[in-house]
């Protein structure tokens, strides 16, 4: 995933509101789960799994869920 895509950059603002400490956490809480699958990129996956483990108590939807 290329982070700089407007289509996640917008989603994660939203999401962080553009709290710099909020963005970086979220995208290397991502990281993690990539690297804990072998994945080369970021998805929406990682994301989504990102955004599950920090805002899962907040009623914020997951913009980055993705239908399986």
């Amino acid at each position: 995933s290329k982070l700089d895509d407007d289509e996640i950059s917008e989603r994660i603002h939203h999401v962080t509101g553009g709290n710099m400490n909020k963005v970086v956490k979220l995208i290397r809480r991502a990281a993690r789960e990539a690297i804990s699958e072998n994945s080369e990129n970021i998805t929406f996956k990682h994301l989504s799994e990102a955004f599950e483990f920090y805002y899962s108590e907040s009623e914020k939807q997951n913009p980055f869920h993705v239908a399986s």
